[in-house]
């Protein structure tokens, strides 16, 4: 089975996104959900020192500060997201090629009634491939409460540092002082990176013509937009075909 891969965006925000070919990496401080800012974990190895926690504390909470966080979905169609992140069914979905570069490292986050344990012994966090410690790090931010089950959400997680020095290496043009002070990095995609685009059941007709003029000029590769309706048999979404 193909990956789909949505994001749910309002139509303002989206416009901005299609018209600069941006996408926005955010802190998790920004997020709705309070332990995505400083996951809980618990030490589930015996022999760990007090020192040796305190040390892996700091190493997770600094990642914690600078970890910056691309959120989608698996799907398109949960009337929950579509009132939460696109503005009352007003905004739009947008699909992502499973192919574009900008979503390698997505990974899908795991629903758990329990935190996640840390079960390496000290020696393992800090091995030569520092693999223990890299794993620890994927599982504390790809790990949320079971009652977020429903967004069934894919994450691509990147280094605040590291991601200013990889766009410091591709662009002078870019203000990477006031990069460092921001909450979120948005970050270039292609254009053929956009695979289709789905408008919510109460998008405007203004907003709904504002939208097919962009993408006529902008992504001309897309020939076909879905619009949202909300079916009279049943709780769920289905799409109508637009011609562009």
């Amino acid at each position: 089975m193909v990956e789909k891969f949505f994001k749910y965006l309002k139509f303002d925000i989206a416009i901005k996104v299609l018209k600069n070919k941006k996408i926005r990496f955010s802190s998790s401080k920004l997020f709705n959900d309070p332990y995505d800012i400083n996951p809980p974990y618990k030490y589930s190895y015996p022999y760990l020192t007090d020192t040796e926690k305190n040390n892996l504390d700091i190493i997770l909470k600094n990642f914690s500060d600078n970890a910056l966080i691309l959120s989608l979905s698996k799907t398109n169609k949960n009337l929950l997201m579509w009132g939460h992140y696109a503005d009352c069914h007003k905004g739009i979905v947008i699909e992502f090629n499973p192919q574009a570069k900008i979503l390698d490292g997505c990974t899908d986050v795991k629903y758990k009634k329990d935190i996640v344990e840390l079960e390496y012994n000290y020696i393992e966090y800090f091995s030569k491939d520092c693999k223990a410690l890299i794993n620890t790090l994927k599982k504390l931010f790809t790990t949320k409460s079971i009652c977020w089950k429903y967004e069934k959400e894919k994450r691509i997680i990147v280094d605040k540092p590291t991601l200013i020095k990889y766009l410091g290496q591709r662009s002078k043009n870019r203000n990477f002082e006031k990069l460092e002070e921001q909450n979120y990095i948005d970050v270039d995609f292609n254009p053929t990176d956009i695979k289709a685009i789905y408008l919510g059941a109460n998008i405007s007709n203004e907003n709904k013509k504002d939208l097919i003029s962009l993408i006529k000029e902008e992504y001309k590769h897309i020939k076909i937009l879905y619009q949202a309706q909300l079916s009279q048999k049943g709780y769920k979404i289905l799409f109508d075909k637009i011609k562009v």
